[in-house]
């Protein structure tokens, strides 16, 4: 009996902790080099346009 409960408290234990990791929300991914190519662009055409 003393067995079975130690044993519910691991499994308790580890869907906790499955639980806590689906919760984290993922990262966003890094720009890839054409979106960092992209805002270079388009804060250049800001500044000739006068920052409109």
């Amino acid at each position: 009996l003393i067995i079975a409960f130690a044993i519910f408290l691991a499994v308790k234990a580890i869907n906790r902790m499955k639980r806590v990791e689906e919760a984290k929300p993922p990262t966003p991914p890094a720009p890839s080099k054409e979106e960092i190519l992209l805002g270079e662009i388009r804060d250049l055409l800001k500044k000739q346009s006068g920052g409109l």
